[in-house]
């Protein structure tokens, strides 16, 4: 689940508000009880194993993962490996408390008319999606634009800002893009404009890639 974003005239503060997690999880419970969603199932994971995490198929490594607070993270993994998948970046207004308050950012998927959420791991019909979180789209991102690593490595730094428990784990099953195309000017302008704006992260990610090689 995403950040919750506190505005006031000065400047704007990042949070985590459990508030607005307890709403969301509840109406989560509401969509199943109403038969407006459905657990991930075995069917729904066995079909995601075009990529590795950990040495696993994807499918595998977001079953066994605890997934919530790691939205931007398992959407894109997610929508990586489905056909005609789109991810979606937005900001869920049902969750919001008062007008000081920006939409509570979230990341999903949807393939037609079905909306994918990792957080809860579970697969609702769109329009109750819609009409019960009333998300704002901020970028969407469809799984044929996936296909480009540069992309999905962008996408994946992104996705650890705020959560830099998960830099080492991005570092060892995302670095390969980086070296694969740190040539690429641009990509490389992209990424140093990242890890300038987010040094800790950077000093996280530059420590993890240092371990990895001292134990080879």
């Amino acid at each position: 689940m995403g950040i919750f974003v506190h505005k006031t005239k000065d400047a704007v503060y990042y949070d985590f508000n459990w508030q607005a997690c307890n709403v969301f999880i509840n109406i989560a419970e509401k969509a199943i009880k109403k038969g407006q969603a459905i657990k991930f199932n075995d069917s729904v994971y066995s079909k995601l194993y075009k990529h590795c995490y950990d040495g696993k198929p994807s499918g595998e490594f977001i079953k066994e993962s605890y997934t919530t607070g790691y939205c931007y993270l398992f959407a894109l993994l997610l929508a990586r490996d489905i056909k005609d998948a789109t991810l979606v970046h937005g900001g869920l207004r049902a969750l919001c408390s008062g007008e000081m308050y920006a939409p509570f950012e979230h990341a999903w998927v949807e393939v037609g008319d079905l909306c994918l959420d990792t957080t809860t791991k579970q697969v609702f019909k769109k329009d109750f999606y819609y009409k019960s979180y009333m998300p704002e789209i901020y970028n969407t991102y469809t799984s044929e634009q996936l296909k480009d690593d540069k992309l999905v490595y962008l996408l994946g730094l992104k996705s650890i800002m705020f959560r830099e428990e998960k830099t080492a784990w991005f570092a060892k099953n995302f670095d390969y893009i980086y070296e694969k195309n740190k040539e690429d000017e641009m990509f490389a302008k992209k990424v140093e404009k990242y890890f300038n704006e987010n040094k800790e992260i950077k000093n996280y990610y530059e420590n993890a890639k240092n371990n990895s090689e001292k134990a080879l």
